[in-house]
């Protein structure tokens, strides 16, 4: 379970580090915290996977076989260090070959802690006495009490002539029936189960990735286009962007009565009302797929009624035309800006003037200003 806890981590804490590497830094925190968490369990797991594979920690099963006559001789046909030590004895990977008297014998291999001062005793051909920690599963471990009918292990081939285990009750001549046994866990945690355990971790890191990028799909979608075709996705006046971003807002403020849009390369802010018809505005901030409610507006209209619009009242979709009319205006390339592109939208001071629409950009040596009316029209220089 911690394991498959950690690969949705994993999956969550590489997607925050992607968009923040590409898109912006909402998600810093999540991968911060991912890399604390990873660091924090993955020393655990390590830990538990080397203590709980021991074969010499069962001491209950150890007896329960003891009291069901489940000792059987043993081979040991290689013994090998894993490098993992405790209280300074190692922990081995040892080859056995099982002759149990009420199968057929078998191959399988423990991990045990071993007294350094007995490695001698263990060495491939060796006779040892285990314990079948299960009736009905080649688990074993290496107990010290005598051998028992140790003739039977003159009897048994080569390794690589005993057969692996194999599940199903013990039919001499016949096909062994596979079967799950109770309790089993529903993917191997054995060779065989890799595979499974493999896809169950990338399907849970998936899984972290999307409940970290999903909500802000079109910020990734509009980078990755950026990246592929070279052109800016990405930014609030390419094509859509405002009008999702706004939506957005809409949505979160449950109106679209607002009386001051501002439209940056990067975020989109707006004064909206805080119920229809209402004389109070709050500032919604979109950034990252996601709508912040900042809070009561800095500057409350001082004449709600006369300054508030819809957004339906403004052409957005012609603001990527605006922005590439104002810079030909101002014979620059958005790459020569040095300050914004930034556009305002509000009504003029005069009461009852128009719905306008202001850009301004600046190059480093002159700040710019130009307007456009609410249905696109480019009017010029301000």
């Amino acid at each position: 379970m911690i394991r498959l806890l950690m690969s949705f981590v994993f999956g969550a804490g590489v997607a925050a580090l992607l968009f923040t590497i590409f898109v912006g830094d909402r998600f810093t925190w999540v991968w911060i915290t991912a890399i604390i968490v990873l660091s924090i369990f993955f020393p655990l797991v390590l830990v538990a996977r080397s203590m709980g594979s021991l074969a010499g920690l069962h001491p209950k099963k150890i007896e329960a076989a003891r009291a069901a006559g489940r000792f059987a001789p043993a081979r040991i046909d290689a013994l090998r260090r894993t490098g993992t030590t405790i209280n300074d004895q190692p922990v081995c990977e040892i080859d056995v070959s099982v002759a149990p008297a009420d199968r057929p014998a078998y191959r399988t291999t423990i991990r045990q802690l071993v007294d350094i001062v007995r490695i001698p005793q263990y060495q491939p051909g060796a006779s040892v006495t285990v314990a079948r920690l299960e009736a009905d599963a080649p688990e074993v471990a290496i107990v010290d009490d005598e051998v028992p009918d140790a003739a039977r292990l003159s009897r048994l081939p080569a390794r690589e002539h005993v057969a692996e285990w194999q599940d199903g009750p013990v039919v001499l001549g016949a096909e062994r029936a596979p079967r799950r046994r109770k309790g089993d866990p529903i993917i191997g945690t054995g060779p065989k189960g890799r595979g499974w355990r493999i896809a169950a971790y990338v399907v849970l890191a998936l899984a972290g990735a999307a409940a970290v990028l999903v909500p802000v799909a079109d910020d990734v979608r509009a980078e990755t286009l950026t990246i592929i075709t070279g052109e800016d996705h990405a930014s609030m006046f390419a094509e859509g962007r405002v009008q999702r971003a706004l939506a957005a807002i809409e949505e979160a403020a449950g109106t679209d009565e607002t009386v001051q849009v501002l439209v940056y390369e990067e975020f989109v802010s707006a004064d909206m009302a805080t119920a229809p018809g209402s004389d109070r505005f709050d500032t919604f901030f979109y950034r990252g797929g996601t709508v912040e409610n900042q809070g009561p507006a800095s500057i409350q209209p001082e004449n709600p009624d006369a300054e508030r619009f819809r957004f339906d009242d403004i052409a957005w979709a012609a603001f990527p035309e605006l922005l590439a009319q104002a810079l030909d205006e101002a014979g620059l390339t958005r790459d020569e800006l040095a300050d914004g592109p930034y556009m305002f939208v509000e009504r003029g001071y005069e009461e009852g003037a128009p719905v306008g629409i202001s850009i301004s950009f600046g190059d480093g040596y002159a700040d710019y200003a130009f307007i456009g009316s609410a249905d696109g029209a480019f009017l010029g220089a301000r």
